[in-house]
């Protein structure tokens, strides 16, 4: 069961992601499939990659997202 419940979750970024480019008529991004992006900067990724093979968010834009992350999980955490 917490197994699925991972697989879920890593795909909530997948999901918002193809949403918002959908929304904005941009073709979709698949997640990168080699591993060397976070979670967050897989996100971004998913977001902001036009055409280029090799994109890489900015540090400090991934390093807030990902603080912006853990800080939510807080708050939902302390409320349940």
């Amino acid at each position: 069961r917490n197994k699925q419940i991972v697989r879920i979750l890593g795909k909530v970024a997948t999901i918002g992601a193809a949403a918002y480019r959908v929304r904005i008529g941009r073709p979709l991004n698949y997640p990168d499939a080699s591993g060397e992006l976070s979670y967050c900067a897989n996100f971004l990724s998913m977001l902001d990659r036009l055409s280029e093979p090799a994109y890489e968010p900015d540090t400090s834009l991934v390093r807030l997202v990902d603080k912006m992350f853990v800080a939510l999980i807080d708050i939902g955490a302390s409320s349940a």
